[in-house]
């Protein structure tokens, strides 16, 4: 198994379990994504003492709220690695209680688990191109999205 990238790392979460599942097979490199350095370090920590794999393990630190932070975290993987062969967009955010913007004003839950992703995935698209056997994007999500469309004319919920 060839490089992988897992989005939304957090100990009790289903990035970490993917994660775990997937050092079984020894993958290249398997960079954990997110916003939160301890996180990462609490999963790396969880697979080495769980087993003998001798997998490359590299953390990336990715606010998907900051399309600033997305740009830093998309050129360190260009920097980390030319390939990628799958790319699981995991992290997500859902039900905050209150109105709230990411720095660029976009409404949060939007901003986080759409055009993050689509712009992380968009910026390392040259890796995932190089993958020889045609590299695998799996975006994970809820049932949330049955509930309602999205509006595209109101993304920020400024007409209700």
């Amino acid at each position: 198994m060839r490089p992988v990238i897992i989005t939304g790392i957090s100990p009790d979460g289903l990035g970490a379990d993917a994660a775990r599942a997937i050092s079984k097979h020894d993958p290249k490199l398997l960079i954990l994504a997110s916003r939160s350095e301890s996180s990462i370090s609490e999963v790396i920590a969880a697979i080495r003492a769980s087993s003998s794999s001798t997998t490359n393990i590299k953390p990336l630190l990715l606010d998907l709220s900051s399309q600033d932070s997305v740009r830093k975290a998309a050129a360190q993987v260009l920097d980390m690695t030319s390939v990628v062969d799958v790319l699981i967009n995991n992290a997500g955010v859902m039900m905050t209680p209150e109105f709230k913007a990411t720095p660029e004003g976009v409404e949060w839950h939007f901003g986080i688990n759409h055009l993050g992703h689509f712009l992380f995935t968009n910026l390392i698209i040259p890796t995932l191109l190089k993958a020889p056997i045609g590299a695998r994007i799996v975006n994970v999500s809820s049932n949330a999205h049955r509930a309602t469309g999205v509006n595209f004319e109101d993304v920020n919920f400024q007409v209700c």
